[in-house]
């Protein structure tokens, strides 16, 4: 079995190898395994959840559209259409609500 834990770097989109072909640019690169990209895709959703708290503005929309580009990734990686993700999320929104209120419950 493949260790789960890719090493250190770190994922790349799908274009990326294409996009520095065509730049002149090289880097080594390799494909993970099943289990590595899934490590390697929570690693990327710590990421990208740490820019988009660092956000501002304008760039707030980018770093949300970042974010959900890897959730969906994980949802392939899982095996799951994105369609029933939604339904899922739609379902446990009409059950318990959203997060749009603010509500908070402290530590007691």
């Amino acid at each position: 079995m493949t260790d789960p834990d890719p090493g250190p770097g770190r994922l790349v989109r799908d274009r990326v190898p294409v996009l520095m072909e065509e730049s002149g640019r090289r880097a080594r690169l390799r494909r993970l395994s099943p289990e590595q990209r899934r490590h390697a895709l929570f690693d990327k959703l710590h990421e990208e959840a740490d820019e988009l708290a660092a956000a501002r503005g304008r760039e707030v929309i980018v770093e949300l559209a970042d974010l959900l580009e890897v959730i969906r990734a994980l949802a392939v990686a899982e095996g799951l259409d994105w369609p029933d993700v939604e339904a899922a999320a739609r379902q446990k929104s009409r059950e318990r609500g959203a997060y749009d209120e603010g509500w908070f419950m402290p530590q007691e």
